[in-house]
């Protein structure tokens, strides 16, 4: 995965968002892995993966849809945001 900007970890937060509090993490890592192997692919290729996109978290997570930005101070986002930026931080340390 290239290395995310913070607006990508607001994006994946916001992914985050559409699913059950208990799926989020489980599906923030498989996002993240998905963007690994969009990487490869790109790197091996020069194109991008047909399902996973360029190897930026930004391209993955804007094919999933993710819905328009909530404010700050909504507790479901902030919960989504804390948990993106968790599993990014443990995926960067692989």
């Amino acid at each position: 995965m290239r290395p995310p900007t913070a607006q990508e970890v607001v994006l994946l937060a916001r992914v985050l968002t559409r699913l059950a509090p208990a799926d989020r993490r489980r599906a923030a890592r498989a996002i993240l892995r998905d963007t690994d192997v969009a990487e490869s692919h790109w790197r091996a290729t020069g194109l991008g993966h047909s399902t996973f996109g360029d190897g930026s978290l930004m391209s993955r997570c804007h094919l999933l849809f993710p819905p328009a930005e909530p404010m700050a101070d909504c507790r479901d986002f902030l919960a989504c945001l804390s948990t993106a930026a968790l599993c990014v931080r443990a995926h960067s340390e692989i």
